[in-house]
């Protein structure tokens, strides 16, 4: 009988243990430990369960700059509660709250970090354009944008931060750390997509009325890349970088709540792993290797909310038995 070795000219590796899954994607070994041919593989991303945050709430801003371990859930509203002030953040397995903020509202922009954030207009009864800045401990009132508004874009830092768009139209504006500044306006106006980046290289895309579009800032004008494969308003969530952006769940032109979700790598959008619950106007952060996102309004009880947690790993490497007969 022929054996491995004649075949292939080489010889297959003997492992006591398996090696870590992640070091091993396209490696073969015999494990002597169980008698049985290994190999490593890598597959698609996909979401997961996570913790429940402590409050049930939709129409979050959000730190788009968090990450899986570092990510901030802000204001928002809840049934029988009306507009929030809570904010809590995720440090990757459970939820904390921090402090509040000073005008409870919902359908606000959000920008920044965990411990660097900003809460940009929103909705307090009637379109705002008030806004507040986190230091991670507290938070303070700050310049006002021009344009009442809800449902803004938000990319950028607290001292280097840009708006765009929203329910109000097409204004875009950079932000000094105490001055907002009219900019070029966006091509298409549209309001809660997603939005990555910073205040010189951001990207928006997606949004309603329910579409595809996306474009890129560069610090001067908006140019318009390609599209996203799904139309959607209101997603889920949106987070990343310029380069390598998430968009997650959504509503659809027909009022549906969306499981699906496409990552942009530069150049083009991917469809990839479904959520495990559709989902529209949650809260989000991370990479398009390690992300989370959470709140919002489910599938499964329209126009209820929800502090559902869902994780997404991406890729998901995975040790196999090869079965020989």
């Amino acid at each position: 009988m022929a054996t491995y070795k004649g075949i292939q000219g080489y010889t297959v590796q003997k492992l006591s243990s398996d090696p870590p899954a992640e070091q091993s994607v396209g490696q073969l070994w015999y494990n002597s430990g169980t008698g049985a041919f290994k190999v490593g593989t890598e597959g698609a991303g996909s979401w997961a369960a996570g913790t429940a945050m402590n409050n049930v709430r939709a129409e979050c801003a959000y730190a788009r700059a968090g990450t899986l371990t570092a990510g901030l859930a802000i204001a928002g509203d809840a049934p029988g509660a009306g507009y929030l002030n809570i904010c809590e953040e995720f440090d990757g397995s459970a939820w904390t709250e921090r402090a509040d903020l000073n005008t409870p509202r919902s359908g606000t922009g959000g920008l920044g970090t965990a411990t660097a954030a900003m809460c940009i207009s929103g909705n307090t009864t009637d379109d705002s354009n008030k806004c507040e800045s986190y230091n991670g401990t507290t938070w303070t009132e700050t310049g006002d944008i021009a344009t009442k508004s809800q449902n803004i874009f938000g990319a950028g830092t607290t001292t280097a931060g840009l708006s765009a768009s929203g329910s109000a139209g097409a204004a875009a504006q950079t932000f000094d750390g105490s001055t907002w500044t009219l900019i070029n306006s966006v091509n298409s106006p549209r309001a809660a997509g997603g939005s990555v980046g910073l205040e010189t290289t951001a990207l928006i895309y997606s949004g309603g009325p329910p579409g595809v579009t996306t474009e890129l800032y560069n610090g001067s004008t908006w140019s318009e890349q390609n599209d996203v494969n799904a139309a959607r308003q209101q997603i889920g969530s949106g987070f990343g970088s310029p380069t390598a952006a998430m968009l997650a769940g959504g509503n659809t032109p027909g009022d549906s709540r969306m499981t699906e979700c496409e990552i942009y790598d530069g150049t083009c959008w991917s469809e990839t792993g479904d959520l495990s619950t559709g989902v529209r106007m949650g809260a989000g952060g991370g990479t398009t290797s390690s992300g989370f996102n959470a709140g919002g309004h489910p599938a499964s009880a329209p126009p209820a909310e929800t502090n559902a947690c869902e994780i997404w790993t991406n890729p998901i490497y995975t040790i196999k038995t090869v079965t020989v007969s």
